[in-house]
């Protein structure tokens, strides 16, 4: 009763990795591979790792440089880095330095990184350790990405994931944006340095300028360079009021006789010239009718 106790209470302590343990080593071949393990974050516990996405220039390491494949018997035969959900669609992107004839490919519509040929643990270390992410896309959905990583030998596999937190870009520069149109070329103006020429953009203050090609001109290149404006300007003719008691003519009729008050002109109101015997300052007008009172 007392070596059943003992071995309960030894049991219940070391947990079922120690019956696991007991069967391995009288049964390796069982085991085999259960041991293979990939290690996102090195050093630190557990084997995931996290990081941050700050634009959509930039490609982010979504592993520590730590990285640790090991456990595997044989070979490293292939190794795959698939992301879990695409918002983004194509402008979401893995890619990864290839070694030796180790091939890498990229598939946009599964959102898989696929790396094959038979190599190493180091082999496949040294490529996984390469593996970035970017998204291009000009408005980025934020929120959390998924990559799952799974390492294998055609027997055993190992896998791990990197989450990955597309976030609002801090120190977004103006020409990220787009502002110049037409085929207008955008650079960066730093208006105000604050950080002290880190260039960590904490703190600075940034403008930009378009330069426009010849057909467009203006902040953003969005006037055509050409454009010219028509301008519509409407002439009222004069109006002449003659002054009924007057002796004279006006000073802007000259008649060829006396000036007679009682006289009346009447026009041709078919004509297109003054009568030979008037002269007017301004246009003729065939329909008018001046009265003087005699």
């Amino acid at each position: 009763v007392s070596t059943q106790s003992t071995w309960e209470t030894e049991e219940k302590e070391m947990g079922p990795m120690w019956r696991l343990g007991l069967v391995c080593g009288l049964l390796p071949l069982l085991c085999h591979g259960l041991t293979a393990r990939v290690d996102l974050n090195g050093g630190a516990s557990g084997k995931d790792y996290s990081i941050s996405s700050f634009n959509n220039v930039d490609e982010t390491v979504i592993v520590s440089p730590n990285i640790t494949i090991s456990g595997f018997s044989g070979p490293i035969l292939w190794a795959s880095v698939q992301l879990l959900a695409t918002p983004d669609g194509a402008a979401e992107l893995l890619t990864a330095d290839s070694a030796t004839s180790i091939t890498i490919s990229y598939s946009s519509v599964r959102g898989e990184l696929l790396i094959q040929g038979a190599g190493t643990m180091l082999d496949y270390q040294t490529i996984l350790a390469t593996t970035r992410y970017k998204d291009s896309a000009a408005n980025r959905t934020l929120g959390r990405r998924f990559a799952t990583f799974v390492v294998s030998d055609g027997t055993s596999n190992a896998s791990a994931v990197s989450m990955i937190t597309v976030e609002a870009d801090l120190f977004a520069l103006p020409c990220e944006s787009h502002p110049c149109a037409n085929g207008g070329v955008c650079a960066d103006v730093l208006l105000s340095d604050e950080d002290g020429g880190s260039g960590s953009g904490a703190g600075n203050e940034y403008g930009y300028v378009c330069f426009c090609t010849s057909e467009w001109m203006g902040t953003n290149c969005t006037v055509l360079a050409n454009s010219t404006t028509t301008v519509t300007t409407t002439i009222t003719p004069p109006t002449t009021t003659f002054n009924p008691n007057a002796t004279t003519a006006p000073t802007d009729i000259t008649t060829s006789g006396p000036f007679d008050p009682n006289a009346t002109t009447t026009y041709n109101p078919n004509a297109t010239t003054a009568p030979t015997d008037i002269t007017t300052s301004g246009p003729f007008d065939p329909n008018a009718t001046t009265t003087y009172n005699p």
